[in-house]
């Protein structure tokens, strides 16, 4: 007992200290000034921003820019948020749970905001890791505690202040609620997911399914309890939405079903796009660098339905884990030109699907293939030296 104890805080100590070097280094390349993270455009920031604090990039920057600026005023519904001209105000405003965070963390917005951003994503990797290490379905991988670390996704999303790595924190917390059958944990943090990015729905309503398919034999009062519970995240999700709609004038609604188009229709269009726009070393580079990640994408793809059962009496776990993939993969297919036109947008988006691959494969197999290992190392290192070397 010890000695596992002793391991497994050495496997603790491995993660933060690769997580905090990557953090650090990036930090120092931004001039110390966490405000590197935001990836602030200067078509999207106000006079009101100075840029002696803030850092400012040239030309429209990332999406972590709307984080802050709904971190600085989360209870404003204009379009313009603590000094950044916010793109579409409602669809940016509905993920609010990691501005909101930000906000009451850094003491109401106040100058220690960027800091803050960066550590609740940092943290948020690290619980990650060590929640995963914890699953007993793939306690035989020893390595388990570094699969998080793995995806370059997550990594890219705490380089630009996204809200991919406490999604998918929530996601892992979700899951282990299901395996543990505290439909109380389920509530909570399914609401919270939901608010961090609607998006996740798609999993939290798998998981509500199987979990109701459970209690069919219970019952009737049981089973409407039951459907109460399991639906009352995504009423959560409703009551927010319909507020939003309330607040912001109908021309300013977007609905994330723009990002959405025919099946493998925005993947083609993508290659089509970026094979047109070669006309240089660097977009050649460019370009060799998104195929590989997308090669390495469908290659998981792969792997996760070769490794899918479906035997919800005897194999929960396996089963849970292939609907969750299976869902994950079709919704994978019809993202738009907008989401796989380069892999900072598909990798981080993909990043909760990949973690569910991941954990599939290995509940399944008891290893990943070497060359698909060795080459998930190689390209989790590229991205790190990206983020850092990169704004």
């Amino acid at each position: 007992m010890g000695l596992f104890a002793k391991s497994t805080l050495n496997n603790y100590f491995i993660s933060i200290i690769l997580i905090a070097v990557v953090v650090l280094l990036r930090f120092a390349v931004g001039g110390f000034n966490w405000s590197y993270f935001i990836v602030l455009g200067d078509n999207f920031a106000t006079p009101s921003i100075n840029p002696t604090e803030i850092i400012q990039q040239d030309g429209p920057g990332y999406d972590g820019q709307f984080y802050y600026g709904l971190a600085k005023d989360p209870f404003s519904f204009e379009k313009v948020k603590g000094g950044v001209i916010i793109d579409h105000p409602p669809y940016r405003h509905q993920r609010i749970l990691y501005p909101l965070l930000a906000y009451y963390i850094s003491f109401r917005g106040k100058s220690i905001l960027p800091l803050i951003m960066v550590i609740i994503n940092g943290i948020s990797l690290f619980l990650i890791s060590r929640i995963i290490a914890s699953f007993q379905f793939i306690s035989t991988v020893k390595w388990r505690f570094l699969l998080p670390l793995l995806i370059s996704g997550l990594w890219m999303s705490l380089s630009r202040n996204l809200t991919e790595c406490l999604e998918v924190l929530f996601l892992i917390l979700i899951l282990q609620s299901f395996l543990r059958h505290k439909i109380g944990y389920y509530i909570l943090f399914s609401s919270a997911a939901l608010l961090t990015r609607e998006t996740t729905i798609i999993y939290i309503g798998t998981i509500a399914a199987i979990w109701l398919w459970r209690y069919m034999s219970g019952n009737s009062k049981r089973k409407l309890l039951c459907i109460l519970l399991l639906g009352s995240p995504f009423l959560v999700l409703a009551v927010w939405k319909y507020i939003l709609l309330q607040a912001y004038p109908a021309s300013g609604i977007v609905s994330a079903g723009s990002n959405i188009t025919f099946p493998f229709h925005g993947i083609i269009m993508s290659f089509l796009v970026n094979l047109k726009h070669i006309d240089s070393t660097r977009s050649l580079i460019e370009f060799m660098v998104w195929s590989t990640f997308l090669i390495w994408q469908f290659a998981l793809f792969f792997l996760g339905i070769r490794a899918m059962q479906f035997n919800f009496n005897t194999q929960i776990i396996r089963s849970t884990l292939s609907s969750l993939c299976l869902i994950g993969i079709g919704f994978a297919s019809l993202f738009s030109i907008s989401i796989y036109i380069d892999d900072w947008a598909f990798l981080r988006i993909l990043s909760g699907l990949d973690v569910f691959l991941f954990l599939l494969i290995l509940e399944r197999k008891g290893k990943l293939p070497k060359w698909f290992l060795m080459s998930t190392a190689a390209l989790a290192l590229i991205t790190v030296v990206r983020i850092i070397l990169r704004v």
